[in-house]
């Protein structure tokens, strides 16, 4: 039942982005960061072969799911008013459905560095700006620094996580846990 579940909260759940963009999209972030966990703990239950199969073939539907909710936001920058700042963040959103669609093709990890979600990024930051602190300007002198400084991170994680294979925030979780035990 773990995967099920999983599936379906993540395709309901992120619904919400269309009511309430930053709580919606921090939501749907925070799914798709601990699915695996869910399914761990919720378990496959009366479907044993699901355990492996979700394991083996996740990832595809890891990443549908991924454009899904990135979807969603995009919808909600349709509604932008700014027009630099909404055509910014469509050029980010199929800059990455480019990147997720090449890697799936090619199967060739370096890609996702070519194609980095940046989207997210920027939708995040906007609406933050919009949110709380709505007295600092999005611009044309201010907005390449805005994009090096969220696209340098996104970078640096794409090749660890694909490039190295590594899992940085696992290995910061263990660490952290460890230091409350």
């Amino acid at each position: 039942m773990g995967p099920i579940l999983v599936v379906i909260l993540r395709l309901f759940v992120p619904l919400t982005i269309l009511r309430w963009p930053f709580w919606g999209a921090l939501v749907a972030i925070l799914l798709d960061t601990h699915d695996q966990n869910m399914v761990r703990w919720f378990g496959s239950g009366w479907i044993p072969w699901l355990d492996t199969a979700f394991g083996q073939h996740y990832q595809l539907t890891d990443k549908l799911l991924d454009m899904y909710y990135l979807t969603l936001e995009l919808i909600v920058v349709w509604r932008w008013q700014n027009g630099m700042i909404r055509k910014t963040a469509q050029y980010l959103y199929f800059w990455r459905l480019l990147g997720f669609i090449t890697f799936e093709i090619t199967r060739w990890a370096p890609v996702l560095i070519l194609g980095p979600n940046v989207f997210e990024n920027f939708f995040i930051f906007c609406l933050v700006v919009e949110r709380y602190f709505p007295q600092f300007e999005i611009n044309r002198k201010n907005l390449p620094i805005i994009l090096i400084a969220i696209t340098i991170p996104k970078i640096a994680q794409e090749y660890m996580i694909h490039v190295l294979d590594s899992r940085p925030y696992v290995q910061f979780k263990q660490y952290l846990f460890g230091l409350f035990r």
